[in-house]
């Protein structure tokens, strides 16, 4: 059985696509803790989307899950490796 990775380990682009799908899941809980609609590009034009109708981004393939969640709260910036 193949060892868990860290997400220290994983290449930028990892990383990257993990942060991206937690941004999404975040500002869909936000927009539904204020009520507010999610607006959003389809058709070539502007759309507005009740925060209760969207899509929340699947993330059951994330392994590192937990650990990226943690390291996205405490120090953003350095879990890209942006800044020293």
């Amino acid at each position: 059985m193949a060892k868990k990775k860290s997400v220290k380990e994983l290449s930028w682009f990892e990383k990257t696509d993990i942060a991206m799908r937690l941004a999404g899941i975040k500002a869909i809980e936000d927009h539904r803790e204020a009520g507010d609609p999610l607006v959003v590009w389809k058709d070539g034009q502007v759309c507005y989307v009740p925060a209760d109708e969207a899509d929340v981004p699947d993330v059951s393939d994330i392994e590192e899950l937990e650990e990226a969640e943690e390291l996205l709260k405490r120090n953003r910036h350095r879990w890209f490796g942006i800044l020293p």
